[in-house]
């Protein structure tokens, strides 16, 4: 320790208590709560079962809940017979996508608070690294079908050329 820190009797460098795990009553640093958690809002309930956060599971519910409700008011026989059906619960699954994209997005802004309560992490780097993962996850998963597309696109303009070369 330097003078300055004798004299003040106060380190330069706070260390910051891990509170992680404890609860909704744990502090949650502000590194951790200021951030918005891309594996929460696009994994949900997937990732709140790793992340001890139970409460994403609501989403999975709500989608079991609504598959249930689709499948038993129409069946899909009666889809394949009669088309206009769709469009008489088209509102209601607008509905549905609306409020699955607000939870989503709840998810994304509470996430980090959620996991450093709920589960016990060994330091704040350890969790921003395992919630990193999380985003790179998600961010992998969403480039692949435009990958597969802009491949399709390509594949669609130069086999014709290839063809009509031979």
């Amino acid at each position: 320790m330097s003078n300055e820190e004798l004299v003040n009797n106060k380190p330069k460098h706070k260390k910051i208590l891990n509170t992680s795990g404890q609860g909704k009553n744990a502090i949650v640093p502000k590194s951790v709560a200021n951030r918005f958690n891309w594996g929460a809002f696009g994994f949900g309930w997937i990732w709140g079962i790793f992340n001890k956060t139970w409460i994403t599971l609501i989403l999975l519910a709500i989608n079991l809940v609504v598959n249930s409700v689709f499948s038993t008011i129409i069946p899909q026989e009666q889809l394949k017979t009669n088309p206009s059906l769709l469009l008489q619960v088209l509102p209601f699954c607008l509905i549905f996508l609306v409020v699955s994209f607000a939870i989503q997005i709840w998810f994304g802004i509470k996430g980090n608070t959620w996991a450093w309560q709920n589960k016990r992490w060994r330091n704040i780097e350890h969790f921003h690294k395992i919630q990193k993962r999380w985003a790179i996850v998600y961010g992998i998963l969403c480039l692949i079908p435009f990958i597969i597309i802009i491949i399709g696109v390509i594949l669609a303009f130069v086999v014709p050329v290839l063809m009509a070369v031979r």
